[in-house]
Parts: C-alpha cells; sequence; structure tokens
C-alpha cells in the first residue's frame, strides 16, 4: 500500500536539532565532569530527545488509498476519504468529518498565522506537491507547508472518491470504516518517561550535591 507522511520542515529540523543538542550535552558532561556528571546529564538529555521525539516527530498527517491519519501528540484520527467533509485553512489546518463531533486539528502542520506568512491563504494550484499515487507500494516523506498539504489532500479526495461517484468500490484496505479517534500511546509514553527521567535526574542531583 503507497502512504504518504507529511510534515513541516521546520518540526523535523528542529527535532533532529534537538536530538544532536541531547548526545551534545553527554559529551561536554563527560569530558567536563567525568562520569558522574555524564550519568546526570544522560538523564536530563535523554529526557530532551523523548520530549523532541514525542512533540516534534510524532506529530504527521498519513494519506493513503483508505484515508488519512492525523496523529497528533495527544490522539490520533482516522479519516477515510469518504467521509472527509472540509479541509479548513483558517489560523492552522482542520479537518472536518461527518462522523467526529469536532474538528481535526493538524499539529504536523503548525501555523503561521504569529508571522501572517500564510494564515488563512486559500490554496492554488500553484502550492501543489505531486503525489504519485501509482508508486511501488512504500512509505514516501514530504516536507508541505499548509496550504501545499491543503492541496494535496482537496486532489487525493477527488482522486479517491471518484470511483465511489462511478459505482465501482474501493480496494480492501486493512483500516476501520468510518472515521475514529484514539490516544496516541507511543507519544504519551515517551512523555511520561520523560517526566519520570527528570525526577530521577533531580534526585540524583540532590544525592551527588550531599555526598
Amino acid at each position: 500500500m503507497v502512504s504518504f507522511l507529511i510534515r513541516d520542515r521546520r518540526m523535523a529540523m528542529n527535532a533532529y536539532l534537538l536530538w544532536i543538542f541531547a548526545v551534545f550535552i553527554v559529551a561536554i558532561s563527560a569530558w567536563n565532569g567525568g562520569w558522574r556528571e555524564a550519568l546526570w546529564s544522560s538523564l536530563f538529555s535523554l529526557a530532551i530527545a523523548l520530549i523532541a521525539y514525542a512533540c516534534l516527530w510524532q506529530p504527521r498527517l498519513v494519506l493513503n488509498q483508505a484515508g488519512v491519519t492525523v496523529r497528533n501528540i495527544i490522539r490520533t484520527a482516522w479519516i477515510p476519504w469518504s467521509e472527509l467533509d472540509d479541509i479548513e485553512n483558517r489560523y492552522g489546518l482542520y479537518l472536518h468529518s461527518s462522523r467526529l463531533t469536532h474538528k481535526v486539528p493538524v499539529w504536523a502542520l503548525p501555523s503561521r498565522a504569529i508571522t501572517l506568512g500564510y494564515a488563512g491563504r486559500k490554496s492554488t494550484e500553484d502550492d501543489a506537491i505531486q503525489l504519485d499515487w501509482d508508486s511501488p507500494a512504500g512509505a514516501y516523506h514530504y516536507t508541505m507547508d499548509i496550504p501545499q498539504a491543503c492541496t494535496a489532500l482537496d486532489v487525493s479526495r477527488t482522486r479517491m472518491t471518484a470511483p465511489q461517484r462511478r459505482g465501482s468500490s474501493q480496494p480492501s484496505l486493512p483500516q476501520p470504516p468510518h472515521s475514529t479517534l484514539r490516544l496516541n500511546t507511543a507519544a504519551l509514553t515517551a512523555l511520561a518517561i520523560a517526566v519520570v527521567l527528570v525526577i530521577c535526574a533531580v534526585c540524583l542531583a540532590i544525592y551527588l550535591f550531599f555526598s
């Protein structure tokens, strides 16, 4: 099955930078203070890495032949193409489904409303990044801004719902038949471990200070 994984370029870059920074902290601590300081800093560094994973790497927008997956930090939404009613670009990207009571925010593509870069700008053909749905099965990664993602979603929805309008059936795919919401256990687990690591680092710092 072909799937397209979409993120904002800045979020992916920030995740890489934080991971590099976490490694740098451990290296500097080991060089400056020996194994004790390296052990203490490694707890904070691992916490930073987990927070970057949960908040910057986990959020994503995934498109496949069956529908759209919106993975945010807390929850993951699944919306089949036939239930994707509206694509809203107003101070952020939001998806509307007839089966969900609230619109779904796409945290993987944050708004640039503060800089007024393209807040609320409508997508046009000039924004289009062509998604090749005839590619061999696999996951393909793209970085887009909100107008580009809106165009990709709109074009993909038109393509995937056209067979239904002609009375043809969609290919059978291992996805729920209707829109669903569930917790993003991977991101929440990473954040919980990060909190535990910070607490352990504070306790270790107190122990090393008084020992």
